[in-house]
């Protein structure tokens, strides 16, 4: 498997497939409320945090996220 580390794309395709495994990671396995969800988890709110690292796969798209924020 083939995977790159790299700063998340700044566009609408990006930011739905951020919100999406967000969403499926904490949402769907029960670690945060659906509603919190809806505004902790836009990417706008994400990307105001720091940092966006995405791990990408050529055929399955983004794999996970890193948030790196300084101290």
């Amino acid at each position: 498997m083939s995977v790159r580390i790299e700063p998340i794309q700044d566009s609408a395709s990006a930011d739905l497939a951020l919100e999406a495994l967000l969403r499926e990671s904490y949402v769907g396995c029960g670690f945060t409320d659906p509603e919190l969800a809806d505004t902790m988890f836009r990417a706008a709110v994400v990307r105001s945090r720091g940092i966006v690292l995405v791990a990408l796969h050529q055929t399955a798209g983004m794999l996970g996220t890193v948030t790196l924020v300084s101290a």
